[in-house]
């Protein structure tokens, strides 16, 4: 018989966004939901985010273009949610948000997504709103692989390989796919390139400068029947067994995509790389003060410039490049043991981000800095660290998990007229269940959970001027939901 789980929301007080709450239960927590089998045939695309949404009624995305869409979950978007793969932290390097944290791992790679909708998790920086956390597969044992392919409209192909070897101590797996899509049509029948050329035609308002400025958004007629997108990726990974109790996990994925349009900006995506490093060592039964030890590195790289070489724009004042980097660093230790009848895990977390960019011109086919153009994001770094302790214990029919977490963050920047900024926050939470029988359960939680403003809240320049607030504190979530399953 198939079990099904009905959530249904009592009382939903959220502070900041106050907004009812989509509750699902499964795995017996508030607001919890796991979205399993990502990689079946039918959600074998590029994007995590498309395949996300057609699995959860809890998921919305914004889209931007073929690929490289990004998530709202109950209304919460942006660097309020918090995203990582396979434990590790990475964000897009643009400030438009062409690549969303999301969009650097393929849906071909993914095994699970485990969605925390509020303030639930103390182990990761940031966690405001959501926590989504992506488990791409595992190698397996034995000696196995499988080739596949997938057609879809709009000219999208998509062709890759898995292959897997292992024994009881060694396992590895490879995986390798390419795929690309030509522009899509709206319900009109009109591509890409006829969207743009309708916008520009309904704009125009006979101010001169206004009107060149909005006709350098179109498409040159060299490029309106090249691909939309085109994207490779690379994920290899290597697990050693060491011992009954130890194992070593390797991971590396790559993300290479190539002339990504996006027609509702002035600038498109020449290409767009990503790198992903992780390595986690874990051990059990050390003694009685380790149950269990859990150490994580991760290194996460994002490159990612902007052009409009294949607009008008670049007839009037040549290629012009507005090129980000990424490039996060993180380390975690977790200790759990147990204590009183409890199940208690204490935690040091690190992470260290910096974000760059700045404006490029090609001359003679090489791209060089234009003198005195202000760098858009200047050399920002933000460092995190943290101390965390999560506690859960069963007392008869009730089940308690609580969390708290100290952050201390600085953020700096090359600039020299704003000072570094320096953050002291502490958030938690509480979640209490009680099972009256088999066939009901009464849901709750509170939380209470902040985040830093980012390098482009802060410091963003556009055109010379300062765009970001340097004066901005840090963004507060209360929320409180209770439920029935």
């Amino acid at each position: 018989m198939q079990k099904v789980s009905v959530s249904v929301m009592l009382l939903c007080s959220v502070w900041l966004y106050g907004e009812t709450l989509d509750a699902i239960e499964i795995g017996g927590a508030v607001s919890s939901e796991e979205v399993a089998e990502i990689a079946k045939e039918e959600v074998k695309s590029a994007d995590l985010a498309e395949a996300l949404r057609k699995q959860s009624a809890s998921v919305r995305i914004v889209r931007r273009s073929g690929i490289a869409n990004d998530l709202i979950i109950r209304g919460a978007r942006k660097d309020n949610l918090n995203i990582t793969i396979d434990n590790a932290k990475i964000y897009g390097a643009c400030p438009n948000r062409m690549d969303p944290p999301i969009s650097h791992v393929l849906s071909n790679n993914v095994a699970s997504v485990s969605l925390i909708k509020g303030p639930y998790n103390v182990e990761d920086f940031g966690v405001l709103s959501a926590d989504i956390k992506v488990k791409t597969k595992d190698p397996e044992a034995g000696y196995g692989g499988e080739l596949f392919g997938n057609i879809g409209s709009f000219g999208y192909r998509k062709r890759g390989t898995r292959l897997h070897v292992g024994n009881g101590a060694l396992k590895f797996l490879l995986s390798l796919s390419d795929e690309k899509g030509d522009a899509y049509k709206d319900g009109n029948g009109r591509d890409l390139f006829e969207q743009v050329d309708d916008y520009v035609a309904s704009h125009l308002n006979g101010k001169k400068k206004h009107d060149m400025m909005l006709g350098a958004r179109r498409y040159l007629p060299e490029y309106r029947n090249d691909k939309a997108f085109s994207k490779k990726t690379a994920m290899g990974k290597l697990y050693w067994q060491i011992n009954d109790n130890t194992q070593l996990k390797l991971g590396y994925t790559a993300n290479r995509s190539k002339q990504i349009l996006y027609p509702n900006t002035p600038m498109d995506a020449p290409y767009d790389n990503s790198d992903i490093y992780t390595i986690d060592l874990s051990t059990k039964d050390l003694g009685r003060y380790s149950k269990s030890l859990d150490l994580s590195f991760y290194k996460s790289k994002v490159d990612h410039p902007m052009s409009q070489r294949y607009r008008y724009a670049s007839q009037k004042m040549g290629v012009v490049r507005h090129r980000l980097q990424s490039d996060t660093v993180g380390a975690k230790i977790k200790n759990g043991i147990t204590f009183a009848g409890t199940d208690l895990t204490l935690g040091l977390d690190y992470s260290k981000r910096n974000w760059d960019g700045g404006f490029f011109k090609e001359i003679g086919g090489v791209f060089k800095r234009i003198p005195n153009a202000a760098h858009s994001i200047w050399d920002v770094n933000t460092i995190n660290k943290a101390f965390f302790i999560e506690d859960s214990a069963t007392l008869g029919k009730w089940r308690f998990k609580s969390g708290l977490r100290y952050d201390a963050t600085r953020i700096d920047t090359a600039r020299s007229d704003v000072k570094t900024r320096h953050f002291n926050t502490l958030g938690g939470y509480l979640r209490a269940d009680y099972k009256l029988n088999d066939a009901l359960t009464f849901l709750s939680g509170i939380g209470v959970a902040s985040r830093v403003p980012d390098g482009k809240e802060l410091f963003f320049v556009k055109q010379g001027k300062a765009i970001g607030n340097p004066t901005l504190n840090a963004i507060l979530n209360k929320e409180l939901d209770i439920g029935v399953d």
